[in-house]
């Protein structure tokens, strides 16, 4: 009886230890189940940030597509109104009278030893096989600008320091030997230098607080055009003062003819020291390709809306970009600051951080789905949460007053924050090795007279070297 007494008491107990370990079972497996429902959560959440990513670039193209549509339907019914008051004999001389530049052609043919050279250069810099084939065409030349443009069909960007350097012998050779302007040698190689390695630099303002103003009343008193740059400006044919509806819309630009008759900002573009510096980055003499005034307007002024300077990413105007910036107004974080991340544009510098980070565990996931080539290319955007792993403590932030100039060289990632709190103004001249500049009706104006140059900067040869795209030198 003894017996069964403690049968009795114990079979409880039998049961809860088999209940308890039944407990432990499912809240193990609950354990695992809640582990994989993490991990599931944590790639949904990665591809819900690859999606936001991939949904805002298509809502810019979108946006870049009506826009251009609407550029395209400006043009083609001032073309249709302009031809109805043509006679047929008239419509014959608008045909042959398309804007096109007469430009002397030299082949690298034309030039003794030329040719001999361009490939040992291709050779010592392993440039890809569609490159060097048309760098080593008897028949190729710089001022054949389709054939120019096919150079970086390739996409590789860290290939275009080798493509750069065998434009700037075929630039010394065939054009015009660059000569010193200034009388500072020593620190316009330091400021190259500086830009070839950081891919900025921040100057000392020249600009005093009279002649700022001045400037700024000067292009107040001038229309805009509702874009970014004149080409691409919706209703092309209507243009807007600032105060007087031109915040309707995000962005107002000027024509580069209001701004080469702007005081002061020709003096600054062509600031011998500015020159100097250029050409020690570009190993031969710059040509201004780009000059460009535009305002962006703060969401307190009209409506905003995202577009591509708002991201980071890269130009690819050409092999080797020079870019000069003064800021028109104040600006300040909140005011359409630039923002540029130093040394993005060094790729064996890109090379080595994706390796490293892409195998981190702390960084392994976000990067799943991105390869190298990724952060490589062209004007491909650079989500925020991968420039930090990228990137680290690399973000400059361009804020000063009125009169603040810097140096970029356009291949760094960078990008323009959209203003909220204050409009901007903002100056910019491009230097690059050459010119592919639009002959078309889509190009932003006739090229200016040289005398405007003349007068107030100088007529020399290196100048019109420089500016014989964008002056006309022929009359003067």
């Amino acid at each position: 009886m003894e017996v069964l007494k403690i049968l009795g008491s114990a079979i409880p107990c039998l049961r809860f230890m088999e209940r308890d370990s039944d407990l432990k079972r499912e809240t193990a497996e609950l354990a695992a189940e809640l582990e994989r429902c993490r991990a599931a959560l944590d790639g949904y959440k990665n591809d819900l940030q690859k999606l936001s990513a991939a949904l805002d670039l298509t809502t810019q193209e979108r946006d870049g597509y009506k826009n251009a549509y609407e550029v395209v339907c400006t043009d083609l019914s001032s073309t249709q109104q302009a031809l109805t008051e043509l006679q047929p004999d008239g419509i014959a001389i608008v045909k042959e009278a398309a804007l096109k530049d007469s430009v002397e052609v030299r082949r690298v043919q034309d030039t003794e030893g030329l040719l001999q050279k361009l490939e040992e250069i291709v050779s010592r810099e392993n440039l890809p096989d569609s490159t060097a084939k048309i760098l080593l065409d008897p028949q190729f030349s710089i001022e054949d600008r389709s054939r120019y443009r096919s150079l970086f069909a390739d996409r590789r960007l860290e290939k275009w320091s080798g493509i750069a350097r065998a434009v700037a012998h075929i630039v010394n050779t065939q054009n015009v030997e660059y000569s010193a302007r200034s009388d500072s040698p020593d620190k316009a190689e330091a400021i190259a230098n500086e830009l070839e390695h950081q891919g900025l630099v921040r100057l000392a303002p020249a600009l005093s607080a009279d002649q700022i103003a001045e400037i700024q009343q000067y292009f107040l008193d001038r229309p805009v055009l509702n874009g970014h740059i004149p080409t691409t400006a919706r209703h092309r044919t209507l243009r807007r003062y600032v105060g007087h509806t031109a915040e309707d819309y995000p962005i107002g630009c000027y024509p580069v003819c209001d701004i080469v008759n702007a005081p002061y900002l020709l003096e600054l573009a062509f600031d011998p020291l500015i020159l100097d510096a250029a050409a020690k980055y570009f190993g031969c003499a710059p040509r201004i390709t780009f000059l460009q005034t535009w305002w962006n307007f703060s969401s307190e002024d009209g409506p905003s809306y995202s577009y591509g300077q708002n991201r980071f990413h890269r130009d690819e105007s050409d092999a080797k970009m020079f870019w000069l910036y003064v800021y028109l107004t104040d600006v300040e974080v909140g005011c359409g600051e630039h923002r540029i991340i130093r040394q993005s544009g060094n790729f064996d510098e890109v090379r080595s951080n994706y390796e490293r980070v892409s195998t981190d565990p702390q960084w392994s996931k976000e990067f799943e789905g991105y390869k190298l080539e990724d952060f490589y290319g062209p004007s491909h955007s650079l989500p925020e949460n991968l420039k930090l792993a990228l990137f680290p403590s690399k973000e400059e932030i361009m804020t000063g007053p009125a009169g603040t100039m810097f140096l970029s060289r356009g291949i760094d990632y960078h990008k323009v924050s959209l203003p909220s709190t204050q409009r901007r103004m903002i100056f910019a001249a491009r230097f690059c090795l050459n010119d592919f500049l639009d002959t078309e009706t889509n190009r932003d104006g006739d090229r200016m007279p040289g005398s405007i140059l003349a007068r107030r900067v100088g007529s020399d040869e290196q100048l019109r070297y420089m500016t014989k795209t964008r002056f006309d030198w022929k009359n003067c």
